[in-house]
């Protein structure tokens, strides 16, 4: 069953990609993957006191998930 379903959905979005809604997944695939760079980059920082970066993470996947909240509607 599955293995219809994928090519399915694919089809389904490969003809769906027109125009301006193809510009907007662009874009928003675009600036996902930054903000995913930048939040891996934000773990990797040296710390300028103690606890300065695990609050910052926090904040970050709290707007990761606020995001994935608010994103689909």
């Amino acid at each position: 069953m599955v293995g219809v379903l994928i090519p399915m959905k694919w089809a389904i979005i490969g003809n769906s990609m027109t125009g301006g809604r193809a510009a907007l997944m662009v874009t928003g695939g675009t600036l996902g993957l930054l903000v995913a760079v930048a939040t891996i980059w934000l773990s990797l920082l040296d710390p300028s006191g103690p606890g300065v970066v695990p609050d910052l993470l926090a904040t970050a996947y709290l707007m990761w998930m606020l995001g994935w909240v608010a994103g689909p509607v």
